[in-house]
């Protein structure tokens, strides 16, 4: 994706993700620095300065010049989920602790829903544990910020559905 930063150029790209902004990096070298100015656009057409980031390219050679770019990716994905954690934080106050039943048919299902746990750990959830697996099933724990509601959203966007059940929640890949 490239030019100016448009939400209907990036629209296709981050519905296919689930998500409901695009972030722009618009990349500038001067001498051996590389810098990255950062806008956010939303579907509801807001533009948002996210600031900058810069890397030092340490040599004119292909290695060097990805190095640098993996870390301007680095640093503004960084940034971004750090400075989404704190409002999540901020608004919903403090973190809860959820134990839930991962149910699943075979070990293809049991690695989707902990992928999707690790992936959630990168915005809403902590301190993940397994206290116990066996061959339909799992009991799984976690800390997490926010409301059931982000966190079902969450997982969902992840591939996995939490639903409150008799037996209490519940974590199945999506689908099943």
């Amino acid at each position: 994706l490239g030019g100016a930063p448009d939400w209907r150029a990036a629209a296709p790209y981050a519905n296919a993700e689930g998500a409901t902004a695009a972030l722009y990096a618009t990349l500038s070298i001067q001498g051996s620095t590389a810098s990255a100015a950062l806008v956010e656009v939303g579907a509801n057409g807001v533009r948002r300065d996210r600031g900058a980031v810069s890397a030092q390219i340490a040599g004119l050679e292909l290695p060097q010049l990805r190095a640098a770019l993996a870390s301007l990716a680095e640093q503004a994905s960084t940034r971004i989920q750090s400075e989404w954690k704190a409002s999540i934080s901020a608004g919903a106050g403090q973190r809860a602790r959820l134990s839930a039943s991962a149910l699943y048919r075979d070990q293809r299902q049991w690695e989707s829903i902990k992928q999707a746990l690790e992936g959630a750990a990168q915005t809403l959830i902590s301190e993940i544990r397994i206290e116990a697996v066996g061959r339909e099933g799992a009991l799984v724990s976690f800390s997490f910020v926010g409301d059931r509601t982000q966190l079902a959203a969450e997982l969902n966007r992840r591939g996995v559905r939490l639903d409150d059940t008799a037996m209490g929640p519940v974590l199945r890949v999506t689908g099943n």
